[in-house]
This record gives structure tokens, sequence and C-alpha cells, in this order.
């Protein structure tokens, strides 16, 4: 009987993301917030509906469609802190470069390695944007984190692939991206504010987002990066030590 009062509890509860930044700049103006805060401009501008050429009578527009509306009330989007350009050398070489209009961020690639054959560097520039925001969730929850696809309107720039987290374990937001390269060297910009990552809870109770500036030294405390206890498999045990002592020791319910 209890177990069900709490589960009946919890269900009109929402489920709190604390998100820390250590950049006066990103606090201000970069915060994550909710999807549906992030409407894209395309969809804003349509109509309700059309007269079809084909039928000559009304039609629903995508301002009606439910596949559409219902993932933009879902979880939260984390936006680009920075305007990012990304120079990619041309097919068959490894050739890249980034800069960022902040100056201070920073992005790195992983080995071809650690992927296999999947999106050979010939072909494809891997990139790992380190995000400034961490996000720590108190309860045992996964989360879906995919690239919010209606808000680009050049689609075939980069990729970002999907994956799944849990913010009671696994801190950090990097946006992992794929650049294909082409015949020549080519040059993408992304924007200050597209929504790069929404981050989608297993659950369907609401969420609440709380945010807070802290010291650079405090932000690495509530970063996973911070914990490298094994050259593999780490996150697995600290996922299983922190199960063993109640969760994340800056972030443990009193």
């Amino acid at each position: 009987m209890f177990k069900f009062l709490k589960e009946l509890h919890n269900k009109h509860k929402p489920i709190v993301v604390d998100l820390y930044t250590y950049r006066p700049d990103v606090y201000e103006f970069s915060r994550p917030n909710r999807t549906s805060k992030f409407l894209p401009n395309w969809w804003k501008d349509l109509e309700k509906s059309y007269t079809s050429a084909n039928s000559d009578r009304p039609a629903s527009t995508m301002r009606r469609c439910n596949g559409f509306l219902d993932i933009m009330r879902q979880g939260f989007v984390l936006p680009m802190w920075s305007d990012l350009k990304v120079n990619v050398g041309q097919k068959g070489s490894f050739n890249y470069s980034w800069l960022y209009s902040d100056t201070v961020s920073n992005a790195t690639s992983h080995e071809q390695e650690q992927r296999g054959n999947f999106l050979p560097n010939e072909s494809f520039l891997h990139l790992k944007l380190h995000c400034p925001w961490t996000a720590v969730c108190k309860e045992d929850i996964e989360w879906s984190l995919i690239q919010p696809s209606w808000h680009n309107e050049s689609p075939f720039d980069y990729v970002t692939p999907p994956g799944v987290v849990n913010f009671k374990f696994q801190h950090s937001l990097e946006v992992h991206t794929f650049f294909e390269r082409k015949e020549n060297n080519n040059s993408i910009i992304i924007p200050h504010n597209r929504p790069m990552l929404q981050a989608i809870p297993h659950s369907n109770r609401d969420i609440h987002l709380n945010y807070h500036l802290v010291s650079e030294k405090d932000w690495i405390k509530y970063s996973s990066q911070a914990v490298l206890l094994k050259f593999s498999h780490g996150y697995n045990m600290v996922k299983k030590i922190r199960k063993e002592n109640g969760g994340c020791p800056f972030h443990r319910s009193k």
C-alpha cells in the first residue's frame, strides 16, 4: 500500500534537473530550456490549414501534426552556446579545424579505433563539442539524447547520433557530431542558440529545470569527466559504487 501511494505521489511530481555552469556568459545567454520554448520559426509561420491543389479542399499543415506536437512537449533542449565554424578537409584527408566565437570553448575528436569501421575518418570528421553545462538528477531515470532535426534547415551539414544517459550517474552534455567530407574543403557554421540536443526522459512526468552558476572548481565536481577510475568500463564502476552509496555525494538527498 505504501509503495502504491509513493508511486501515485511521484506520478504528479516533476522530475527535477539541476543544470550547472561556471561561465557567466553561458548562464545568461545560453540556457537549456523546455523543448516547447524552442519551437522552430518555420513552424510558427505556418497556417493551421491550406487548400490542397489536388482536391480543392482544406488540409491540415504541420501546425496540427500530433507527432510533431508531442515531441515538442518532451524534455528539454540544449542550445549551442556560441557560434562555431568547422573547417572540414576534403574526402580522403584527415584535415580539420574549428573556431568558436567565444574563443574559450573546446572540441576534440575521438580516435577511429573507438568505433571500428563506422563512419571512417577519411570520409567523415568526428567532433565532440565540450558543453559548458552539466545536468544532475537525483532520480534514477534514463534520458534519450537525440538531435533536434526539425530545428536544422541544413540537415546534411552534420549529424548528431542518439544515445541514452542517466543524469544521476553521468552528468556531462557532450555533443557528438559527424561532418561528411566532400570532394573539396568546406566550412560549416553552427549558430549560437541552435538546438543541439534534446533530452527526453523515459517517463511521462513533467520536468522542472534549475540553473546554477558556480565556480569552475565546483563545476568539475558535477562533471563525470572528473571520475576516471579505470582505463575502461569506468562509468559502470562509478554507477555501481554510487548506487551502493546512495548517489553522487554532492547531490545526495538530505
